[in-house]
């Protein structure tokens, strides 16, 4: 099984140079081998939140890489059935022009400063510098957080596309210490997305930006985990402590644990302790908005604990293999799909649908099935929108330059 799971790793990583999709079955097989060596050949990978590894059995442990390795397989026979687009690097195609250039530096700073207005709006200007608690007791507007959780990783793609290399430096760390401010696990989007947003740009991966880009997502997840709990919070005690304490390797471990192996359990422990619930399953997969279906009894049945849910993964994997099998199909045929088609036609929609993929992609191990379909439909929805859009715009030409051709 683990040779296995390396073999899907290495062809998927290879894979990578033709498209951005084959990051699921990489880091889904990353898990995998991450979990494997850490549980069997060494102890590292055992100690998760709320001690999931010592209610689980082998066989259900093994059951759960398999269930890894068919949605992994699943998605990578969807996307094979969809032809690449021809490889190519951002950075080097004849179209930019300084003025091009300049342009898309403005569209960024546009979007960093609103997405600035966000982060304040939503959090409330005093409570994001200096607060008492994790929670804001109602403070800052709900609607601004949630428009805010949706642009940052968006920016965090944009941001390898401006250009000059201290502003941008700048940037970036001034980001990085106001939603520091936070104590959320949005911080680790900052380096998890830029990271991708490079890659999306220049279509290549070294060595170098992978250890540099994990090291700062385990530096960043160390640091939300070591802080939420601190009485006084914001951008400047998490900074000052920062600075007089300094980060604790346990909590980089943990950290880690948390993004991996945790994963591999929640499944495990999903499969093993609970059975199918046809009504929750099908309120998972629904496209109505939840006012139309009975959420609080999906919630209620699909938790492992009270904090928990049911990763999408394990809920899937109580409905069957087939039902694993179609689901990452069809998963991976859209998302390749759409993804190529704005690729040729409009490069911004493709980075915002690498956001949502990135979105996809975690959701999809670590929590519930809703969370994680709902963006599939958000993304068809999107899809079909634009290009109907395109085919508006095409046929208003037509008519206009016909009518142009009848005038004279």
């Amino acid at each position: 099984m683990f040779i296995l799971m390396l073999v899907i790793l290495s062809y998927s990583f290879i894979r990578l140079n033709k498209s951005p999709v084959f990051l699921l079955p990489t880091f889904y097989m990353s898990v995998c081998c991450y979990t494997y060596i850490g549980t069997e050949f060494l102890d590292f990978a055992k100690e998760v939140p709320f001690n999931f590894y010592d209610f689980i059995s082998k066989e259900y442990l093994y059951r759960s890489y398999g269930i890894f390795i068919l949605a992994a397989s699943a998605f990578i026979t969807g996307t094979l059935l969809i032809k690449d687009n021809r490889t190519y690097s951002r950075a080097n195609q004849p179209t930019s022009s300084y003025n091009r250039r300049n342009r898309n530096n403005i569209y960024i700073i546009f979007l960093y400063l609103f997405l600035i207005v966000l982060l304040h709006l939503g959090n409330g200007f005093g409570n994001l510098y200096y607060r008492e608690g994790y929670t804001l007791d109602g403070a800052g507007l709900s609607s601004a957080r949630i428009l805010y959780t949706m642009i940052l990783p968006l920016l965090c793609l944009c941001l390898p596309f401006y250009k000059g290399s201290s502003t941008k430096f700048i940037l970036i760390l001034l980001l990085y210490l106001l939603v520091l401010g936070t104590s959320s696990r949005n911080l680790i989007m900052i380096p998890a997305c830029y990271f991708v947003g490079s890659y999306i740009r220049y279509r290549k991966i070294n060595f170098i930006s992978v250890v540099f880009s994990l090291l700062a997502v385990m530096f960043s997840v160390a640091l939300v985990m070591e802080t939420r709990n601190n009485i006084i919070q914001g951008v400047i005690p998490n900074i000052n402590y920062l600075f007089d304490n300094g980060i604790d390797l346990t909590f980089i471990g943990l950290a880690i644990n948390y993004l991996t192996s945790f994963s591999v359990f929640a499944t495990a422990l999903t499969i093993q302790d609970h059975s199918f619930d046809s009504i929750s399953f099908i309120t998972s997969l629904n496209p109505l908005p939840s006012s139309y279906l009975n959420i609080e009894y999906m919630v209620q049945v699909q938790k492992l604990n009270e904090n928990a849910p049911f990763p999408a993964l394990g809920t899937l994997a109580l409905s069957g293999n087939i039902a694993i099998f179609i689901y990452y199909f069809l998963s991976g045929m859209i998302w390749k799909f759409l993804y190529n088609y704005f690729e040729k036609k409009w490069y911004p929609m493709s980075i915002f649908i690498s956001m949502l993929f990135i979105l996809f992609t975690i959701l999809s191990t670590q929590y519930n099935l809703r969370g994680a379909t709902r963006l599939l439909y958000y993304l068809v929805f999107l899809g079909a929108t634009i290009k109907f859009m395109f085919i508006l715009r095409y046929n208003l030409n037509l008519m206009l330059l016909s009518s142009s051709k009848n005038s004279h």
